[in-house]
């Protein structure tokens, strides 16, 4: 990154303000006007229910007119034609069919009225339309105006009165990104900050360029080469110098031993106290437990009043298990006395109390063990934190790369910067034994990167905790077919016999009248008759059918479960820069996902209000670039469509390989290309 891209970067970071990185907000679709499109209302259209059904001239109508015309015509040539005349017509008009002239008036008048009142009715629609449709477009260019106008991007912060932050996970750019992010805010508002660095990766060295860059006072020192520069053991009493030695010797221990580390303060009192008329420095201190050991002594170092106590002291170390831990004080001591001697070049008031910028680097070297180095440190912060004065929030403490540490020294550390009104800040590498024992103690909050082992991510998981959520616990589906045939079958036989018989008689008497007397002479007539009748018969009907029936049904049964807010998996497979912002407040967790990629901030619509502040949203005529006039906007009188405004570009957020990069390139103005300008 050259120098105008370093100073673009760093001008848009270096504002103040408490910011753990940036969270999306999708602004969502352009709104359209919820007034709808104005319709016209139709007038009541004339109906012709009033027409007289009836024909209109009637045959009774027609013939008695005839009439009267034929008395008309004879009436006329009388004497009082005239009158005659006046009366027909009067007869006449009693035949006109009123009630139809009537109602053709009335429909014609009502006709007229509708036609009238219709045309009011077309203008003021038409005034109505071209009032919303301007209206419309006063809308659109306001909400494209706000729209564009909105912030996509908006700072994390912290809920909770937190006085600890732990960091777990993440790479080594990751941690750089962090503090470029975190640490720019505070050091713009004046708050000293402080980095301890153990991670061997020098993940300040962003943050103190750009710092240098905004004239922030800033100071980096690499031990165990500046140690004698730095003076860790400056304004301290002797007594302090022995308990914070004597916490550095039981530190290196395997296990801690009470006993052995009261020992410790014990002999190291002794020297300290016998140090008088020089600054006390590890050279010094390891020159005097020498006398008591060995009985010898350098001249360079120590006067000679001080080699006489120390001469006197040595009396005072009786027996066997006193010597054996002054030998192992005297070999860890050795290591931190082999520093070489520069000049003082660190500005007053040492790291603790200095404001500004100050880093501290552990490196590893072939003569120096790191680890006593950074107990070192730590034990001179735990010891220099628990003399400041109490000022909430007065500073921030960063420890990067505290997977080493015990827990005792991280939980000292942490009570002792609580009551000094500090922010500690532990950076660890991954998610095991003190670090699972930490997080979420002592009004902390917690900030998960990536987690590739599957172990630690499923730690984490837990860590974040359990909701309650309905899912989908079964799904069901099933299909039926039925297929059924009917036959049926009926066959029938009748038969009848009829057997008739019968016998008929008759007589017959003739009788006719001669001239004399009457004549009759009888007939006889019979008959028999006999007849038999068979009737047989036989039926048969056949009948089939066939019916079929397909039937489909699905469910699904939704159970309310207890089931991690976030799965392991989802921690294995972060995206880089990206985190969980986890917290506790007011009872309820809040887990928040965010990005700590520095040039966030040379994005457009990057807000520096938190999500949900009133003022996270630009209104048209408040903030922001208003809308340039374009004809295009205009509407004709005949309420033509217009066009609409083009959806606004939406910066596209690097990938991880342009993200780990972190360098951006320039125009010719100097101002960065958005959204691809990335090199590596």
């Amino acid at each position: 990154m050259d120098r105008r891209d370093l100073a673009l970067l760093s001008e848009h970071l270096f504002q103040p303000g408490e910011r753990w990185g940036w969270q999306y907000a999708d602004p969502g679709p352009l709104q359209r006007l919820p007034e709808a499109e104005p319709r016209m209302k139709e007038p009541p259209v004339p109906n012709g229910e009033k027409v007289d059904p009836r024909p209109l001239i009637s045959a009774y109508r027609i013939r008695w007119f005839l009439v009267m015309a034929v008395l008309f015509m004879i009436g006329s040539s009388f004497e009082h034609a005239q009158l005659f005349t006046a009366l027909a017509c009067l007869v006449l008009l009693a035949f006109i069919p009123w009630n139809w002239v009537l109602n053709r008036v009335s429909m014609a008048s009502e006709n007229w009225r509708y036609r009238r009142l219709r045309a009011e009715r077309v203008a003021e629609h038409e005034s109505e339309c071209l009032e919303w449709r301007q209206k419309n477009i006063d809308f659109d260019r306001t909400e494209y105006v706000r729209w564009v106008n909105m912030d996509l991007w908006y700072p994390l912060k912290l809920h909770g009165n937190h006085t600890r932050v732990d960091v777990i996970g993440g790479q080594k750019s990751e941690w750089t990104a962090f503090l470029a992010v975190t640490c720019s805010g505070a050091l713009a508002v004046g708050r000293r900050v402080l980095i301890i660095d153990m991670s061997e990766g020098d993940v300040a060295g962003p943050l103190v360029a750009m710092a240098r860059n905004r004239e922030i006072p800033t100071q980096v020192q690499s031990f165990p080469v500046d140690l004698e520069e730095a003076q860790l053991l400056e304004g301290l009493t002797a007594d302090q110098v022995a308990r914070m030695i004597a916490g550095l010797l039981d530190d290196m221990r395997p296990a801690h031993d009470a006993q052995m580390r009261l020992m410790d303060v014990d002999i190291l009192e002794l020297v300290t106290e016998a140090l008088t008329d020089r600054p006390i420095t590890f050279r010094r201190i390891h020159a005097g437990l020498t006398i008591l050991d060995r009985g010898e002594h350098s001249r360079d170092l120590l006067t000679d009043d001080e080699v006489e106590r120390l001469f006197d002291a040595a009396e005072r170390i009786d027996g066997e298990s006193m010597r054996a831990e002054l030998r192992f004080a005297r070999s860890t001591i050795k290591h931190l006395a082999q520093s070489p001697i520069g000049p003082k070049t660190s500005r007053a008031g040492g790291p603790w109390t200095a404001n500004g910028l100050w880093v501290i680097k552990t490196s590893k070297d072939d003569h120096w063990d790191r680890e006593l180095v950074d107990q070192l440190v730590v034990q001179s912060l735990l010891l220099q934190v628990h003399k400041l004065s109490a000022q909430k929030r007065s500073g921030i403490v960063v420890v990067a790369g505290v997977d080493h540490l015990s827990l005792k020294t991280l939980d000292t550390l942490t009570e002792r910067a609580s009551r000094a009104g500090l922010l500690l800040i532990f950076m660890f590498k991954d998610l095991r034994d003190q670090a699972k024992q930490l997080i979420g103690t002592s009004a902390s909050a917690t900030i998960i990167m990536k987690l590739g082992n599957t172990e630690q991510a499923s730690d984490a998981a837990d860590y974040i905790g359990r909701d309650y959520k309905f899912l989908v616990t079964a799904t069901t589906e099933e299909h039926g077919q039925s297929d059924e045939t009917n036959e049926s079958e009926s066959r029938g036989t009748n038969s009848s016999q009829a057997d008739t018989r019968g016998q008929s008689h008759s007589r017959t008497a003739h009788h006719w009248l001669d001239s004399s007397r009457w004549f009759e002479w009888p007939t006889f007539t019979r008959g028999h008759e006999n007849s038999q009748t068979l009737t047989m018969g036989e039926s048969r009907d056949f009948s089939q059918g066939r019916s079929q029936s397909i039937s489909t049904s699905a469910g699904q049964t939704v159970s309310r479960v207890y089931e991690l807010t976030v799965e392991p998996t989802n921690i294995q497979h972060m995206e880089p820069m990206t985190f969980l912002l986890v917290e506790g407040t007011r009872g309820k967790p809040r887990v928040l996902a965010g990005t700590i990629n520095p040039h966030i901030a040379l994005y457009p619509r990057v807000s520096i209000h938190e999500l949900g502040q009133p003022e996270q949203r630009k209104l048209p005529g408040q903030s922001g670039p208003e809308m340039p006039p374009n004809p295009d906007w205009t509407i004709d009188v005949e309420g033509k469509s217009k066009p609409r405004p083009s959806r606004p570009r939406v910066v596209n957020f690097p990938n991880s390989e342009q993200q780990s990069a972190w360098r951006v390139d320039s125009q010719a103005d100097g101002s960065p290309q958005r959204p691809g300008g990335w090199k590596k």
